[in-house]
């Protein structure tokens, strides 16, 4: 898939961009619920990698996306990869190959 486009098809905590992999910084990020009616919740968050306790800080957290709805963030995101990573956790019963969770940086 192309750098930027993320096709999540499971409840899991998956890296978006890693540490020591960009420079620059994100101008929107779009969160998709792709299934029609069931909700998900998301938690978008910066990681320092350091340990699995305190290493977080978070864009947004228990953020819940109803079926068939997109979340856009629209401001601008900057931030030095070579300390920190972007993270996405996504929760829901209802994420799979058919209602996964489409994720576009731009």
């Amino acid at each position: 898939m192309q750098t930027g486009l993320f096709d999540i098809q499971s409840a899991t905590d998956t890296t978006l961009i890693e540490k020591y992999s960009f420079s620059g910084s994100i101008g929107q990020i779009s969160i998709c619920n792709q299934h029609a009616t069931a909700a998900i919740t998301v938690d978008l968050y910066l990681d320092d990698e350091k340990s699995a306790n305190d290493s977080k800080c978070y864009i947004v957290k228990n953020v819940s996306i109803p079926g068939g709805v997109t979340l856009l963030l629209d401001h601008g995101i900057s931030f030095d990869s070579s300390v920190l990573a972007l993270k996405i956790k996504t929760v829901g019963g209802s994420i799979d190959a058919t209602n996964s969770v489409s994720v576009i940086l731009k």
